[in-house]
Order: C-alpha cells, then structure tokens, then sequence
C-alpha cells in the first residue's frame, strides 16, 4: 500500500472501528439498563441482527469517510503539520468545535420529540462523544503513519 493511500484508507477505517465497537458497547448497555423493554418476540434483535446493523452502518460510514478524508482531513492536516491554523483554529479547537456540531445535528436528525429532551440531550451526548474518539483515534492513526514514514 502506497503512503498516500495509508493516510487516505487507514484512519477512516481504523477510527470507524473503533468508535462503532464503542457505540455498539453504549448501545447494549442502554438497551439493557436504560431502555429496558419487554420481551416481544417482534421487535426482538439478536446479537447477530446487531452485527448486521453495525456492518452496514460501518460500510455506509466509510463510504462517506474515505473521500472526506482524501479532500477535507487530509489537506487541514497538512495545513496543522506546517503549523498554519485552519479558519484560524488549532486542531484540537476545530475538533472541540466540529464534534458537538455533529452531535448536534445527528441528534436533532434521529430525536423524536415524544421521547422527551432528555432523549434529545443523551443522543447529541452519544454522537458528540462518538465524534471526539473517532477524530482522536483518526488523528493518532495519522501521527503513527507519519512516524513510520519518517523511520523509513
């Protein structure tokens, strides 16, 4: 694999991994304790209809990801190694900024209002905080190529 592609295919890959696995592990304890439902044999998903959920939303996710990091993160990454600031943040301010806008509108995306806000804010903490690990585990992936590139 070429070192471009490296920087191209592995952070979105790797942070995706990780943050789904993350949001799969939040996603069975709030099924379990905090929405806690009836056993209809209906509405009842086993582990592996969760597997399947999460792969295709892992697939969908990188679909989007890959371009997003061959034209958006990879050139304000390059921007940051420079040490030039974009829209003139630092990177962790970009990401303190962009993670809860994200969690914002994929919670006002999947809220229902019957639900109540308390829904509203456990979703937009969710997303916010599925944003901030997959951006750190992105970043990190990045700094590691650039480290074994460099040794190289």
């Amino acid at each position: 694999m070429k070192a471009e592609d490296r920087h191209i295919i592995l952070p979105p890959l790797i942070g995706l991994i990780v943050a789904l696995t993350f949001l799969f592990i939040v996603d069975q304890v709030l099924i379990e304790y905090y929405f806690p439902v009836d056993s209809d044999p209906v509405f009842e998903f086993s582990f592996f209809d969760y597997l399947v959920i999460y792969l295709v939303a892992f697939t969908i996710a990188l679909i989007i990801a890959i371009p997003f990091q061959l034209f958006i993160a990879n050139r304000i990454w390059n921007n940051f190694k420079k040490g030039t600031k974009f829209l003139g943040l630092k990177l962790w301010q970009l990401i303190a900024f962009s993670c809860p806008v994200f969690g914002f509108f994929i919670a006002a995306w999947s809220w229902n209002s019957i639900f109540g806000i308390e829904n509203f804010i456990l979703r937009f903490s969710i997303a916010t905080i599925i944003a901030i690990i997959y951006w750190i585990v992105n970043i990190y992936t990045l700094k590691v190529i650039e480290e074994k590139i460099k040794v190289q």
